[in-house]
């Protein structure tokens, strides 16, 4: 982890991406570590942006990735101050800003999690997947119990 190097102390990590559903999970991860005495460790995954130009070969762009990471940092805390809006309870929480893809850092941080909290479906694409890449790929390859927290509206069998 990139942000602060994670202890090997007992922790509940969560996948936090500023979606609506990624704070939900933010929400579940605290009540399961206020439960079971841990911290709560809050990762937000970044990835270089794929910039193709004519002929599709990648082509001079500079990628400014301070401010990439400044930008995922930012959503971190966004998403942290909606999900607690208590002060105290917010500074409960570590926080993680990591280069690389989501599903394979939080996998990764798997290994030194009790358990992995994920929501069903963030900013991803393909609006019939009832899993969200990231959260499919995690239940499949977590090192540890997954929770993955279902999107606030029911689904009816139209929307899959």
């Amino acid at each position: 982890m990139s942000s602060q190097e994670a202890p090997n102390a007992p922790h509940v990590l969560v996948g936090v991406d500023g979606s609506p559903n990624s704070i939900k999970a933010l929400r579940a991860a605290l009540q399961e570590a206020a439960w079971r005495g841990v911290e709560v460790h809050a990762l937000n995954a970044w990835s270089y942006p794929v910039v193709y130009g004519m002929g599709g070969a990648a082509t001079g762009y500079a990628v400014d990735v301070a401010a990439i990471e400044q930008s995922a940092s930012a959503a971190l805390d966004q998403a942290i101050v909606t999900a607690c809006p208590n002060e105290p309870e917010r500074s409960t929480i570590r926080r993680f800003v990591v280069s690389g893809s989501a599903s394979e850092s939080l996998i990764e941080e798997s290994r030194k999690a009790d358990l992995l909290v994920v929501g069903a479906r963030g900013h991803g694409g393909f609006l019939g997947l009832l899993l969200g890449s990231v959260s499919s790929q995690v239940v499949k390859h977590a090192h540890c119990p997954v929770l993955v927290v279902p999107p606030a509206e029911a689904r009816t069998t139209s929307d899959v």
